[in-house]
C-alpha cells in the first residue's frame, strides 16, 4: 500500500509520524488533485511538505526519552525529529533586541527595563542560541553549545529539525552543535505569530505589545539575556 511506502520512507529520514495522520494527509492530497493519480515519489514529497507545515503539538509522535526534563545528566543516542517552537539569542538582552527590532536604538523610548552598560575591557559575548523544542509530547530546551551555522534568530517558529546523538542533556537542557542537527525547514503560522521577535522580548520585559497582530512577518528573532548555569558545561 502507498501509505506503508510513505511511512517507511519517512522513517528512513528519521521522521516519526503516526500512520493515521499519513493516511489522512494522503486522502486530502488525492482530493486536492481531483482524484487524479499521484506517483508514489510525488506523494512522498507532498506528505513530507504537509508534515513540515504541521504543528507537532497536534500531529507529533513521541520520540524523546520520557522524563528528559527531570534528568540531571543524560546522553541521547539515535535520531529525533523535533519542532522549534521558539529561538532566542541568550547572549543579548531583551532590551537591546527590542530597540533594534523597533528601530529605536537612538530614541528615548519608554521601556520598563534598564540596559546595563558593559565595561570596555570585557569581550563581546558570543552568540548562544536558546531553543524550545518539542516532539509533540514533551517540550524541552536546548542551547547552542558550539556554533550552528544552519540556525539564525530569524529561523521561523515551527521549523522542523532532526537531532542526531550523542547529545548531552544537562538539567533537562540539550547541548547542541552543528554535528547534532539537521534543519529541514517548514514553519507553523500560529507559532510565527505567538513567538515572534517583538512579542517574546516584550514578554521578557513584562510589557504589553503595541502591535502584536503585525509581528508574524518578523520570523522568530528573539534574543534574551538569560543566565546560563555553569553546571551545564561541567564535565564536558
Amino acid at each position: 500500500m502507498a501509505g506503508n511506502a510513505v511511512s517507511s520512507w519517512l522513517r528512513s529520514q528519521h521522521i516519526c509520524v503516526a500512520q493515521d495522520w499519513i493516511e489522512a494527509a494522503m486522502n486530502w492530497l488525492q482530493e486536492e488533485n481531483l482524484g487524479e493519480p499521484i506517483s508514489l515519489e510525488r506523494l512522498k514529497q507532498l506528505v513530507y511538505e504537509q508534515w513540515l507545515l504541521g504543528d507537532l503539538a497536534v500531529i507529533g509522535t513521541p520520540c524523546l526519552p520520557e522524563g528528559l526534563n527531570g534528568a540531571e545528566k543524560v546522553v541521547l543516542n539515535g535520531y529525533f525529529s523535533l519542532q522549534i517552537n521558539s529561538i532566542k539569542d541568550a547572549s543579548v538582552s531583551h532590551y537591546s533586541q527590542l530597540q533594534k527590532l523597533k528601530g529605536t536604538e537612538n530614541e528615548n523610548e519608554m521601556v520598563s527595563a534598564a540596559e546595563p552598560s558593559q565595561p570596555f575591557w570585557e569581550p563581546k559575548a558570543s552568540r548562544m542560541l536558546k531553543l524550545q523544542l518539542t516532539d509533540g509530547s514533551q517540550v524541552v530546551e536546548a542551547m547552542e553549545h558550539k556554533p550552528i551555522l544552519a540556525l539564525r534568530t530569524t529561523t521561523p517558529p515551527g521549523t522542523k529539525i532532526v537531532l542526531k546523538g550523542p547529545i548531552l542533556s544537562r538539567i533537562g537542557v540539550l547541548l547542541l552543535s552543528t554535528a547534532n542537527i539537521r534543519v529541514l525547514g517548514g514553519g507553523v503560522d500560529s507559532l510565527i505569530q505567538e513567538n515572534s521577535q517583538v512579542r517574546l522580548m516584550e514578554q521578557g520585559l513584562n510589557i504589553e505589545s503595541e502591535d502584536a497582530e503585525n509581528q508574524a512577518d518578523n520570523l522568530g528573532d528573539v534574543d534574551q539575556d538569560d543566565e546560563i548555569p555553569d553546571e551545564f558545561f561541567q564535565d564536558m
